[in-house]
C-alpha cells in the first residue's frame, strides 16, 4: 500500500466513526425526546383522570366505571370507539398511546360532547372514552 492509499483508508475509517457517533447522538436525542413526551402525557392524563373523578365522569368503584350518563351521552360513538379499539387490538397498547389514537381518530366527535355538566373538559372526555373502550363486556 502506498502512503496515499493509507491516508485515504484512515480518512474513510475516521469518516465512518464520525458518522456512527452522529447516529448515536441522534438516537440518544430521540430517546430523550420520547421520555419527555411520555412524561408529559403521563402528567396530562393523570390530571384528566383526577378531573374525571372529581366531576363524576368516572365512578370510583373497584374497578372505576364510566358514569352511566356519560355512556348514554356517547351513545353510538361509544359503540364505534369500542369496535375500533378491539378491531385494532388497542388493548395490547399502553393507555397513553391509546388516548392519542382515540383523540386523533375521534377527537372532533368527542369535542362535540365537551363543555356541559356531564363532560366538562376534553381530558375528562378522553379518559371516559378510554375507560368505555376497556370496560368488561363492552367489546363489540
Amino acid at each position: 500500500m502506498t502512503e496515499l492509499q493509507i491516508v485515504r483508508l484512515v480518512g474513510e475509517v475516521l469518516g465512518l466513526l464520525l458518522a456512527f457517533a452522529g447516529f448515536a447522538k441522534l438516537f440518544s436525542d430521540f430517546g430523550a425526546l420520547k421520555l419527555k413526551t411520555d412524561t408529559m402525557w403521563d402528567v396530562l392524563l393523570k390530571g384528566a383522570l383526577v378531573a374525571a373523578k372529581r366531576t363524576g365522569v368516572l365512578i370510583e368503584n373497584s374497578p372505576e366505571r364510566v358514569n352511566p350518563e356519560v355512556v348514554k351521552l356517547f351513545g353510538k360513538l361509544g359503540d364505534r370507539m369500542r369496535v375500533f379499539y378491539y378491531r385494532n387490538r388497542l388493548e395490547q397498547r399502553g393507555d397513553n398511546e391509546v388516548v392519542l389514537i382515540l383523540a386523533r381518530t375521534f377527537g372532533d366527535e368527542i369535542m362535540g360532547y365537551v363543555g356541559g355538566p356531564v363532560l366538562p373538559n376534553f381530558g375528562a372526555a378522553l379518559i371516559a372514552a378510554l375507560r368505555l373502550c376497556k370496560e368488561e363486556g363492552s367489546n363489540g
